[in-house]
């Protein structure tokens, strides 16, 4: 009898042994101002309330946002009007000083003033309408 132990332990030995590993990998990406629905809910657990003072950091977050973007719009319409108000007083000076040279009798140096204001406004708008189309 014990010959057969031995013998049936031996074939035991000898059979190959099946080894299975699975392994499971999660990877999770959240991206905002608010945690993932999972975190948000943890955070509630450990402190209660925690999940409206979030909401309310990231409300109060975007409202600072918004404001900051209007007040930057507001100021570059403000910055693009000035500068057309600018060209538009210098073009009216330099055309008015040329009608007065030519009515002084400086008929050359008059005609040129104007050309060259008028030539002035004609580029700054085809300047414009190139870089706008």
């Amino acid at each position: 009898m014990n010959k057969k132990k031995s013998v049936s332990s031996s074939k035991q030995k000898n059979q190959p042994t099946l080894i299975a590993k699975v392994e499971k990998q999660t990877l999770a990406q959240f991206s905002g101002p608010l945690p993932a629905p999972e975190d948000f809910k943890k955070y509630e657990q450990i402190l209660p309330g925690a999940a409206d003072r979030i909401l309310k950091m990231a409300e109060n977050e975007q409202s600072f946002r918004h404001t900051l973007q209007s007040k930057v719009v507001k100021n570059e319409t403000t910055h693009i009007r000035l500068g057309i108000f600018s060209g538009f007083l210098i073009a009216i000076t330099a055309i008015i000083g040329g009608i007065i040279l030519t009515a002084m009798n400086n008929s050359v140096y008059g005609i040129s003033t104007i050309i060259a204001a008028l030539a002035s406004l004609i580029a700054v708008f085809f300047i414009g309408k190139t870089k706008q189309g």
